[in-house]
């Protein structure tokens, strides 16, 4: 039955969709989605996920902040007149020469209760530490943490050195309280078995700590009802709308 109901789901409306639980973590009045990870790890994409599918089941606006201070461009900037039509919202700071600046009103965003705060934070501890000024906020009971994690980062591909990473970011945006989000994705060549195998292999690296994968990335094109069988309501579908030059 169940195969039976989702390959009716594939067939016809497989264009946009997201298993994963959304609802349940809007719960208890979060209001607040803050991404950290590893430079490269696909925390913009999955921050444009969580903005267009969150505008879909609440009545408020959604507003994305950068605070990606380790890349000289901003590549969601493309995308604000099409993100703003949709109800969505982007703070990002101007660029004193090839030095990005942290947007204005942070805190105010982070305490009003009237809009959803969604912020895409720089890789690495370099870009994290902007986060630290805002630790009061971003630990409190309004907010979540993420760490979106994607196995095929070299950084991510031995425990070790996966724990240092950890560390190092969460200590330097002063975060508690993590879930994990897995992306194990390296673009428009991700196969199937890829997703599987670095799925598995990101279990494996955090079974041993207090960390929870709640959610895995997952192309649009690759879902099947292998995937939706495997991960339930996990699954997150992603499109690429980040392409770089």
């Amino acid at each position: 039955m169940f195969v039976l109901e989702y390959k009716r789901i594939i067939k016809n409306e497989k264009r946009g969709l997201n298993i994963f639980n959304f609802k349940n973590h809007l719960k208890d009045g979060k209001r607040n989605f803050v991404f950290l990870g590893e430079t490269g790890s696909g925390k913009t994409e999955i921050s444009l996920v969580f903005a267009n599918e969150i505008k879909k089941i609440i009545n408020k606006e959604i507003h994305i902040i950068d605070m990606d201070q380790t890349k000289a461009s901003f590549r969601l900037r493309d995308k604000e007149e099409e993100l703003r039509k949709n109800g969505i919202y982007l703070h990002y700071g101007e660029q004193l020469l090839d030095t990005p600046i942290v947007p204005h009103g942070i805190e105010t965003l982070l305490q009003r209760k009237d809009i959803v705060t969604i912020f895409d934070v720089g890789g690495n501890e370099a870009g994290s530490i902007n986060m630290g000024q805002y630790s009061n906020l971003i630990n409190n009971e309004y907010t979540k943490n993420y760490m979106v994690f994607n196995i095929y980062r070299p950084m991510s591909s031995e425990s070790s050195k996966v724990y240092q990473m950890l560390d190092s970011i969460l200590d330097s945006a002063q975060a508690k309280n993590i879930e994990i989000i897995a992306n194990p994705n390296f673009g428009e060549f991700t196969e199937k078995e890829d997703v599987l195998s670095g799925y598995k292999k990101t279990l494996e690296v955090f079974r041993e700590t207090n960390y929870e994968v709640k959610g895995v990335a997952v192309k649009e094109e690759l879902v099947d009802t292998d995937l939706l069988y495997a991960y339930m309501n996990k699954l997150m579908t992603i499109n690429r709308r980040i392409i770089m030059p």
